[in-house]
């Protein structure tokens, strides 16, 4: 763990790609949050939310262990 605290401290490019993928990942959290509120807002049905949660996941879940290879 200390390796990659050093790295983010020396190697600016680095700290700025890993400050990116932060913001994103946070970006796409909060889509899928709103989405959620907005599904229920509409629906009120957790069938609806389900399917969204699905939507968003099950295609990685089936693509994952072809693409970790």
């Amino acid at each position: 763990m200390r390796v990659y605290l050093d790295l983010l401290q020396r190697n600016v490019n680095y700290r700025y790609l890993w400050w990116g993928n932060v913001v994103s990942l946070l970006g796409d959290w909060f889509t899928l949050i709103a989405s959620a509120a907005l599904i229920t807002e509409l629906t009120n049905s957790g069938v609806a939310i389900s399917y969204l949660f699905l939507a968003r996941f099950l295609p990685l879940f089936c693509l994952v262990p072809w693409l970790a290879f």
